[in-house]
C-alpha cells in the first residue's frame, strides 16, 4: 500500500460539545466536557470534531506577518520579503477565484488546481510567518 495525504480547507473554530449540540441541532457522541472545533466544509455541511483530531488533521493558517521585531538580520529581511510576496501573491489568487467572473468560467479541473494552489500558498505562507516569529 502507498500513503496518502488528505487535504481540505474549512473554517472552523473553538466550541466545547455542548454549544456544538445546539448549534447543529442533534446530540454528539462524545463527553459533555468534550473540548473540539464546529467544522464548515465547502459544500456548506458542519460537523463537530474533538480537539485532538482535529488539530492532528489541520494546521491553523497564519498570514498576519509580525514586522513589530524592528531590524531584521539580512538573511531573515529575506525571508520576511519572501513572506509577503507569498502573501501579496495569495491575496490576489484569494480574490481571483471568490471574485471574477473569469474563475467560474474555467473547468472544475483548473477551478480544483487553482484552489490548490492557494491551500498550498497559505501553508507556505503558514510556515515563513511561524519562522519570522522565532526571529
Amino acid at each position: 500500500m502507498e500513503k496518502y495525504i488528505g487535504v481540505k480547507l474549512v473554517d472552523a473554530e473553538p466550541m466545547w460539545v455542548e454549544a456544538a449540540e445546539d448549534h447543529l441541532g442533534h446530540p454528539i457522541s462524545a463527553s459533555s466536557d468534550a473540548d473540539g472545533y464546529l467544522v464548515k466544509y465547502e459544500d456548506e455541511y458542519e460537523s463537530w470534531s474533538p480537539k485532538d483530531v482535529f488539530e492532528k488533521a489541520y494546521k491553523k493558517i497564519k498570514n498576519n506577518i509580525p514586522l513589530d521585531k524592528g531590524n531584521w538580520l539580512p538573511y531573515q529581511e529575506i525571508v520576511v520579503q519572501e513572506a509577503r510576496e507569498v502573501r501579496e501573491n495569495s491575496d490576489k489568487l484569494f480574490i481571483f477565484i471568490n471574485s471574477n467572473d473569469k474563475y467560474k468560467l474555467l473547468d472544475k479541473g483548473e477551478q480544483n488546481r487553482l484552489i490548490q494552489q492557494l491551500m498550498a500558498m497559505q501553508y507556505y505562507l503558514t510556515i515563513l510567518v511561524e519562522r519570522i516569529e522565532k526571529f
